[in-house]
């Protein structure tokens, strides 16, 4: 019922913030990225401007492709010019986990398969969005009863056989070795919660003290199984570039610092520039990333968005390019590395051709030599001027 993707009345509810981002009707600061231990409070999604949500993406994200989510749902701050999610059955904190690989998709670039595609999306189990619930998590309407959500917080308990078993306060556990197998082992006598990936395995993520306040905001703590660290560090297995399911490029990185600011600067590639970024002695440098431009290359993309996103959407372009990424700590601390190249698409033109081969630095010198052999010729020239002039 969180999402009018579900099922809906005569007023619809809000859609999910994740799909709603997708969109493009929030954007990054709409979100509080939870990166550490700690409490935090949201306002529910139909706050006109704000957090409304929060994402956590852990450090195995690389591997698993999926991230978590929490929103606040409020039936309670419903007016007649925004009814929406009045409807709802309470108010309180859903928590779910995205795995945008499993969108329905079709992508196709040059008529070969990406990824995605028609079988996949939550219609076909596939799960591109699970919401969590309490009882049997891997059914989405346990037929003994269990609630097929799990409203944090929430007044009015869910419909299930013994709600009694659930604290709703909170959900998860920390014991990383429990699964959806041997979580669930007796339906009616198990009350334990995890916040599971879509292969069964433990986050390890709790969320607890779940509370709606007087002011219709919602607070609660966030125990996350890993700590921040200070320093970015960015090794080569934790940045690449690929393909994703809409047919476009993404770079995805993962670090030991969550929060920060993660840049991308992309620009026209040479052979001497690439040759020097593969070898790690391009001195590109934070304060480029900044600037958004480096020396004297043409700068094809800038970007700037919280390093716990963790990925960006990059264009394509029509000549190679060469991707960097910095990512800097709150505390000032940066790293800096080479990402990859970027191949057009189509074959290159001779102009471009021209172009990727004759390095700016070599029309700079090739400017000096020119500018140095003239000041020698006038030179010549003046001096055989005066010789002249002392003969006659």
């Amino acid at each position: 019922e969180f999402s009018l993707m579900g099922s809906t009345g005569v007023v619809p509810q809000y859609e999910l913030s994740y799909l709603r981002k997708k969109l493009g009707w929030l954007d990054y600061e709409n979100f509080l990225y939870v990166n550490d231990s700690g409490d935090y409070t949201l306002q529910p999604v139909s706050s006109e401007e704000g957090v409304v949500a929060c994402k956590i993406v852990l450090s195995d994200y690389l591997t698993t492709g999926e991230y978590f989510i929490a929103e606040y749902r409020s039936q309670l701050g419903a007016t007649s010019n925004n009814p929406f999610d009045g409807g709802l059955s309470g108010s309180g904190l859903i928590v779910y986990r995205v795995n945008e690989k499993n969108a329905y998709v079709n992508a196709v670039i040059n008529s070969e398969q990406i990824m995605g595609g028609l079988d996949l999306g939550n219609m076909y189990g596939d799960d591109e969005v699970y919401i969590y619930r309490m009882g049997n998590g891997n059914a989405l309407n346990d037929p003994t009863g269990y609630t097929s959500y799990a409203l944090l917080g929430n007044a009015i308990p869910p419909l299930t056989t013994d709600f009694s078993k659930y604290d709703n306060t909170q959900f998860g556990n920390a014991d990383r070795d429990l699964t959806v197998e041997n979580l669930f082992t007796s339906k009616t006598e198990n009350s334990q919660t995890i916040l599971h990936y879509s292969n069964g395995a433990n986050s390890g993520i709790v969320f607890s003290n779940v509370t709606i306040k007087d002011d219709n905001s919602i607070s609660f703590h966030v125990e996350l199984p890993e700590k921040q660290g200070s320093m970015p560090i960015l090794n080569p297995k934790d940045v690449f570039i690929s393909r994703f399911i809409n047919g476009k490029n993404r770079i995805f990185w993962n670090t030991n610092v969550k929060s920060g600011v993660a840049k991308i600067l992309i620009i026209r590639s040479t052979d001497r520039l690439k040759n020097l970024a593969e070898k790690g002695n391009s001195h590109i440098a934070y304060e480029d990333f900044e600037n958004g431009s480096f020396s004297y290359y043409t700068t094809l993309y800038s970007a700037s968005l919280p390093l716990a996103e963790k990925y960006a959407e990059i264009p394509d372009f029509d000549v190679e390019a060469l991707v960097f990424i910095a990512l800097q700590a709150e505390n000032g601390n940066c790293s800096v590395r080479y990402v990859g190249a970027l191949t057009p698409p189509n074959a290159e033109s001779f102009g471009q051709y021209v172009g990727r081969v004759i390095d700016p630095l070599y029309v700079y010198i090739a400017i000096v030599v020119l500018l140095f052999i003239l000041c020698i010729l006038t030179w010549i020239i003046i001096s055989h001027k005066k010789q002249y002039k002392r003969k006659k």
